[in-house]
Formats: C-alpha cells, sequence, structure tokens
C-alpha cells in the first residue's frame, strides 16, 4: 500500500525530519511541492511501509513467524538470502561508481 508524507518547510526542524524518513525510506520518491503563495511550502514523498525495516514492531515479526512455521527452514533462509540480494537502484549507483 503506498501512503504519502508531507514535510511543511515552515517547521524549525523539518531538513531533521526530511533526513530522517529518507533514511527510514530510502526508496520513497519525491511527488511534489505544494503551496508557497499565502502558506508555506509543503514537500511531498510517496513511500511503501514496508520499507520501514528499523521500525518493525514485533507483532508483525510475531505474525511472520507464524505464517513461516509450516515451511522448512533451508528453504526460508534460501528465500531470505535472495532478496538479500536485491538492491536499490540508489545502492546500484553506489556500489558501481
Amino acid at each position: 500500500m503506498i501512503k504519502f508524507k508531507e514535510f511543511d518547510v515552515g517547521d524549525n526542524n523539518y531538513e531533521e525530519q526530511l533526513e530522517q524518513f529518507q533514511t527510514e525510506h530510502p526508496t520513497a520518491e519525491f511527488v511534489q511541492i505544494t503551496g508557497g503563495y499565502t502558506s508555506y511550502e509543503k514537500i511531498w514523498f510517496k513511500y511503501e511501509p514496508s520499507d520501514i525495516s528499523d521500525s518493525t514492531d514485533k507483532l508483525s515479526v510475531e505474525k511472520l513467524q507464524e505464517h513461516l512455521l509450516p515451511y522448512k527452514k533451508e528453504t526460508v533462509q534460501k528465500i531470505i538470502d535472495e532478496k538479500m540480494q536485491l538492491v536499490t537502484a540508489d545502492e546500484f549507483l553506489k556500489l558501481h561508481k
């Protein structure tokens, strides 16, 4: 499910918030800037909540573990290994500069 996040340029610490958001959601995409005439500009990004690896809650982990119970450990490890090989476009460019 795609979500949207806005940053209000009028906030004193919006730059810090933006940096933290980009750290937590490295695949987030810039959408647009709105406002600017009679109000502060707002910077909009779209992202997928599944990008949140650092703040995964305990309940989500437990649900995933329950879902994986019927599978063999070798199968689960193979899937994990394959997923670890996937990188974002930004990561790919950084690796190949």
